[in-house]
């Protein structure tokens, strides 16, 4: 037996991963965070560079190789390790608005890490996380009061307005990397085209509930609405005079908006409800006496319904002073015809 073979050691930095020379993908996963790619590390040595038989190969040498992500926030910030332990080759990190970050990828397995890979910078714009809200105008909708059972007199407190609009659009994000990114409405309103806009209110959150009008501003309606019959002029006055509501969204990015405005005029919100109560009062039994607010109430435009039925719902789609109110109901709804004379509605109507 002959004397035993010298060892070869094999130096440290033969066995360290290395990046390639290439920066990492930054794209935006959603409003706030952005998905980082990069290439796999690979061995320092290849397999031309090993002497004579191999009895290690450079990927064998190379071993487990993970990868961590470094973060940059600013042109004079240190830099700081997110992520680590990373055995795939993406991950998401979230941003911080209005500052520039720089990203960077290192390579480690159990003999050290490989130099840093390039940098790539990226930006959250924090206009970019305001809401967008559309210019389609509100609507409103007419709280009718129920009848007490008992006494047949209205409920005069229910009377009211309901405004809606559509609600604010807003990127995917994680609420809880990023917050403040929540809309909030704020509805203001006029009277008259030429009338200065004031605050109604400012911190609605909820659009799918609506906002309910103040009685200052049904009661104002209700007056127009009594002045409409009293000479031509008056009425083309009202008009020009007509209350208009509009709506801003705003979160702490920034604010959208606003809508086109909604005009109320009264003539034309409250139209209808006479008629239709005259022609009623022909085919039914005497209706008890009620005040005058109740009167005012009375005049709401409203769909009625059996006893015996449920309450249908109908759904005001848009309100323009050209093409009028945009509606869509439930089939199968009392016209408030006279008795024979009942047609089968259709369920939209403009």
């Amino acid at each position: 037996m002959g004397p035993a073979s010298t060892p070869i050691r094999i130096p440290i930095r033969a066995c360290l991963p290395v990046l390639p020379d290439i920066r990492p993908e930054v794209e935006f996963e959603d409003a706030a965070s952005v998905m980082i790619r990069w290439p796999a590390a690979t061995p320092s040595v290849t397999e031309a560079q090993m002497l004579g038989d191999q009895v290690i190969t450079p990927t064998a040498m190379l071993g487990t190789v993970s990868y961590a992500v470094e973060v940059r926030e600013g042109a004079r910030a240190e830099w700081r390790r997110v992520a680590k332990d990373i055995h795939g080759q993406t991950y998401v990190h979230h941003l911080r608005p209005g500052v520039s970050s720089a990203i960077r990828v290192v390579a480690v397995n159990k003999f050290g890490e490989s130099s840093p890979s390039p940098i790539s910078i990226t930006h959250l714009d924090p206009s970019s996380l305001a809401p967008n809200i559309d210019f389609t105008p509100p609507w409103v909708a007419l709280i009718r009061p129920t009848t007490d059972p008992v006494s047949g007199r209205f409920n005069a407190s229910q009377f009211g307005l309901m405004m809606y609009w559509k609600p604010a659009y807003m990127p995917e994000y994680c609420s809880s990397c990023v917050s403040g990114l929540d809309p909030v409405y704020r509805i203001e309103w006029r009277r008259g085209r030429g009338g200065i806009w004031q605050l109604l209110e400012d911190d609605v959150t909820d659009p799918d509930n609506g906002f309910r009008l103040p009685n200052e501003i049904v009661t104002m309606l209700m007056d127009d609405l009594k002045r409409t019959g009293e000479s031509a002029n008056a009425a083309v006055s009202l008009n020009n005079q007509a209350i208009e509501l509009r709506v801003f969204c705003w979160n702490q990015f920034g604010e959208s908006g606003p809508t086109k405005p909604c005009r109320l005029v009264a003539s034309q919100l409250f139209r209808g409800q006479i008629y239709k109560n005259t022609v009623q009062a022909l085919d039914r039994e005497p209706v008890t006496e009620i005040g005058d607010t109740v009167n005012d109430g009375d005049q709401l435009p409203t769909v009625s319904l059996p006893e015996l039925c449920p309450r249908l719902h109908a759904y005001i789609g848009s309100i323009s002073p050209t093409e009028g109110v945009s509606v869509n109901w439930e089939r199968y709804v009392d016209t408030g015809l006279l008795s024979g004379t009942e047609i089968n509605p259709d369920s939209h109507a403009r």
